[in-house]
């Protein structure tokens, strides 16, 4: 991912503190993007993933691919859509 894709990516959270960091993070290294297809496939893949910051995973959802894989609220091993609108932009 480029750094124009992501900022473009992540824009609503353009001016935000963290928005930096993020945008530096996903541009690291490569990225793996999945188009999901399912009845529910948003909340599936939202439980799937656990709470956004790493920490807060481990202590709620232990088995989460955040708890396992993340390492802090931007490192947090995957992102993805919070809704159908934001998944089709």
């Amino acid at each position: 991912m480029t750094e124009a894709e992501a900022k473009d990516f992540y824009a609503e959270h353009e001016g935000k503190k963290f928005f930096p960091k993020l945008v530096s993070f996903m541009t690291s290294g490569p990225i793996y993007a999945l188009c999901l297809s399912k009845v529910g496939a948003i909340s599936a893949w939202r439980a799937l993933m656990g709470p956004t910051n790493s920490t807060e995973a481990r202590e709620i959802k232990p088995t989460s691919l955040r708890a396992i894989y993340g390492t802090d609220n931007t490192k947090n091993a995957c992102h993805g859509s919070d809704s159908t609108l934001s998944a089709r932009r």
